[in-house]
């Protein structure tokens, strides 16, 4: 029941008609029982594994507070079980997989199905119990309410990883429904809808076709830009929509993109990607390792196990460990011409001046711009690749530039909403969309581009979200 579904819609207004119009306690048993049956909805086998962690966790938060002395001992308790659920059902394929190249392994002894959403409820509940232990939030006492914490169904799948202290107390509060909530709601929903079902699944698509083509003569560049805007229209979409959802019954979530292609560099680009997700890494991996207070060669060592980690946390396969230190890689490299300018700003200042220049350069809006969607795009293409012969082949067709001249107009065709939105809130700033007036103008016609890509030019199947995979 994909959120761009008839069968969702249908869903989402019984439940709000019900939801609305009912008693918080009433509404804490909606929200649990929509969660179950939205969850349900993509598969059942996975439940029992749901409410384990539910409970679990419900009870180690607990055990964490009450405790005196041992709660350190809890707390790791709980992180363990947690990271051996998720091993388990993510990684123990791709563990034997790499005993059987290493030939410590003839086959595959044991299949594991991947649960949908485990590594984002995983990382919700780490959140919790390490929170509770060091007593940022207080564990709730009604297993209802935690438990909606992990059902919720707007991010149950895929995000944002949102925090026990901003969404419990909103869980625990009488709601504020107004018509501000509503308009922002259903403009972030269809401007998700048009990202997701326009530019995301037709991107997917040429994506999937181009993959299986024996000569890709020329057309990876191409094929970098639509990994880069499937991707991000893909999640980005997801994540608008599900804030649209959650405002309509009451809830403000994380804002989890902010044009993160528009970024000057790689460390402004990892501020405004998967935004959940890079403060989760930071705050819970980075700082706790020593961040960049132990001098450069640490912060290094620290970055790369975050992002390696990062690439892991995507998926179980050589391609996403790939992924990881390649990004992390950039980050890296960045933090030292950083550092080094610092270093030369007052002894070489004529190097100094030739670095900065560098860097200015770097950073004009077109050259940072171009850099985050083929960089970022080609990196996200091992995804993907399952096989070396294949990166060969990506890497050796880039050059001579593939030109067709009804391929570039469709192509720049299904990009234009995309621009249309990222512009409109780069110049507004307006996240939530809260500044348009829908009886003006520009209110009318940004409107009416909308609802004319969504209801002409939408994908005409349901396709799954990018990240529902992981």
């Amino acid at each position: 029941m994909l959120f761009s579904s008839l069968k969702f819609f249908v869903f989402f207004l019984l439940f709000f008609l019900l939801y609305r119009f009912t008693n918080l306690k009433i509404q804490k048993w909606l929200l649990f029982v929509g969660g179950v049956f939205f969850y349900s909805s993509f598969e059942t086998r996975s439940l029992p594994i749901l409410f384990f962690t539910i409970g679990f966790n419900f009870w180690i938060g607990k055990k964490i507070f009450i405790s005196k002395h041992n709660s350190k001992s809890f707390l790791i308790f709980g992180i363990f079980i947690n990271l051996c659920i998720l091993i388990f059902f993510k990684y123990f394929l791709f563990i034997q997989k790499v005993f059987i190249d290493l030939n410590l392994l003839s086959q595959t002894m044991i299949s594991v199905f991947l649960p949908i959403g485990i590594s984002f409820y995983t990382f919700h509940n780490l959140c919790y119990i390490i929170d509770v232990y060091n007593r940022v939030i207080y564990p709730t006492n009604s297993l209802l309410t935690f438990a909606i914490y992990d059902l919720f169904f707007p991010l149950l799948l895929a995000g944002p990883i949102e925090r026990a202290k901003t969404l419990i107390p909103q869980i625990e509060s009488p709601k504020n429904f107004s018509f501000v909530n509503y308009k922002t709601g259903f403009l972030l929903f269809l401007i998700g809808f048009v990202k997701k079902t326009v530019v995301g699944d037709h991107f997917g698509e040429l994506i999937e076709k181009a993959l299986v083509f024996q000569n890709l003569q020329g057309f990876t560049i191409w094929l970098c830009v639509a990994m880069a805007f499937h991707v991000y229209a893909d999640f980005s979409g997801y994540s608008d929509m599900a804030r649209g959802l959650a405002k309509f019954l009451g809830f403000e979530l994380t804002l989890n993109f902010q044009r993160p292609y528009f970024s000057k560099n790689p460390i402004e680009f990892w501020k405004k990607w998967h935004i959940s997700l890079s403060f989760w890494l930071r705050d819970y991996v980075y700082i706790p390792l020593g961040g960049n207070k132990k001098g450069i060669v640490r912060q290094n060592i620290n970055l790369l196990v975050v992002w390696l980690l990062c690439g892991i946390w995507h998926g179980a396969g050589y391609g996403y460990i790939f992924w990881g230190l390649y990004c992390g890689l950039q980050v890296i490299i960045y933090h030292n011409f950083e550092y080094l300018l610092e270093y030369l700003k007052d002894d070489s200042k004529k190097i100094y001046f030739f670095l900065h220049l560098l860097k200015k350069i770097f950073e004009l809006p077109l050259l940072s711009f171009s850099f985050h969607i083929l960089g970022f795009g080609f990196g996200l293409l091992f995804f993907k690749i399952s096989s070396i012969q294949k990166v060969s082949e990506i890497i050796y067709n880039f050059f001579p530039i593939y030109w067709n001249f009804i391929f570039v107009i469709k192509f720049i065709f299904f990009l234009f909403p995309l621009f249309l939105i990222d512009i409109y809130q780069a110049i507004s700033l307006d996240e939530d969309f809260e500044k348009i007036e829908l009886n003006s103008l520009f209110g009318f016609g940004f409107l009416f581009i909308l609802f004319l890509y969504a209801s002409l030019f939408s994908y005409p199947e349901s396709k799954d979200f990018f990240y529902f995979q992981f």
